[in-house]
């Protein structure tokens, strides 16, 4: 009887460790350099992600494939103006052309002081992509250049270009 439920757990954990290692292998994660105006952001990296994702349109189900360049939120806000004070581990405030925002890396989210207004939502239908680490939210590059838009406005001048294959990410205000 003991035998059978060693032989038992052991199955188990074989299959939990192997179903792990099944969903970890459908996302692929690579790091690149950032270039901000073809200057090479010395210290930090982007991230190409790759995933796999199912859809079910209705009709027929398929296997679509998600890939994206996360890339460090307070880093690309530093090279684009920002003055960026930590005040702990998960908040941050973010001061640009006299307007002082707070990043929350619990709630993902950048919140105007003054009015109370979150400038960091993700876009209905956008499959927003980000990595929270130690003092830095590595953000997807297309809600990245959204927030950096909708900050400042610009309507030009705004590029964010990932190059998997070069792992490589240019950054060009």
């Amino acid at each position: 009887m003991f035998s059978k439920i060693k032989i038992l757990g052991a199955f188990f954990l074989l299959i939990v460790l192997g179903g792990n290692m099944l969903s970890f292998a459908a996302q692929d994660r690579q790091e690149g350099k950032i270039f901000v105006n073809g200057t090479e952001l010395e210290g930090e990296s982007a991230w190409f992600i790759s995933e796999e994702y199912e859809v079910n349109d209705g009709c027929r189900q398929s296997t679509q494939v998600y890939e994206t360049a996360e890339v460090p939120f307070t880093a690309i806000l530093k090279a684009y103006g920002f003055e960026v004070e930590w005040l702990d581990d998960q908040y941050a405030s973010l001061t640009f052309k006299d307007k002082v925002y707070k990043l929350d890396l619990e709630k993902i989210e950048v919140i105007d002081q003054e009015t109370g207004e979150n400038w960091l939502e993700f876009a209905p239908g956008e499959r927003g992509s980000y990595t929270v680490a130690k003092r830095e939210l590595y953000l997807d590059q297309v809600n990245t250049k959204c927030f950096l838009y909708l900050i400042d406005d610009m309507r030009e001048g705004i590029f964010i270009e990932g190059d998997k294959e070069a792992l490589r990410v240019d950054v060009t205000f």
